[in-house]
């Protein structure tokens, strides 16, 4: 496995990380997201209240982390 800054060579597929993260917390600023999986490749993240308009938060979402083109 290529680690490290330049983990993307060309060539090398790097294969998207898609997981399911449940509302767990809330913060001043944040909500925070975990995953039921406690091995799964992203366990938490969090999110900026700004960024759900109107109010509206999700009890679930889902992540997917690809590479960028570029």
């Amino acid at each position: 496995m290529i680690h490290g800054p330049h983990a993307s060579r060309k060539g090398v597929i790097v294969k998207p990380i898609t997981v399911t993260l449940e509302k767990s917390k809330e913060t001043k600023g944040t909500y925070r997201f975990d995953s039921p999986n406690p091995d799964a490749a992203i366990t938490s993240v969090y999110i900026r209240k700004s960024a759900f308009e109107g109010g509206a938060v999700p009890e679930r979402i889902v992540l997917t982390v690809a590479e960028a083109e570029g």
